[in-house]
């Protein structure tokens, strides 16, 4: 019994590792696409959820590119 969940701690911080590879490798994959030089335009529709993703973009885009705008192609109003 004891044996067992040694076993399974041992697989899940193997699987919390891969995962943090994967996410490691496909961020580098997102940078790779980028230059030095690029200019980037992010383009949303104004909300919450866009624009705090828009905000991680221009965010790990910073120190990447050249410069990252977000614009937005509706009107942004309160109610």
């Amino acid at each position: 019994m004891k044996k067992q969940k040694r076993l399974e701690k041992i697989a899940d911080t193997i699987t919390r590792s891969e995962s943090k590879n994967s996410a490691l490798a496909r961020l580098n994959g997102f940078w790779d696409v980028f230059s030095r030089e690029d200019n980037v335009l992010v383009v949303i529709s104004a909300d919450p959820d866009a624009l705090a993703g828009a905000m991680a973009v221009k965010r790990l885009l910073s120190y990447r590119v050249q410069s990252v705008t977000i614009a937005s192609a509706n009107e942004i109003r309160r109610l």
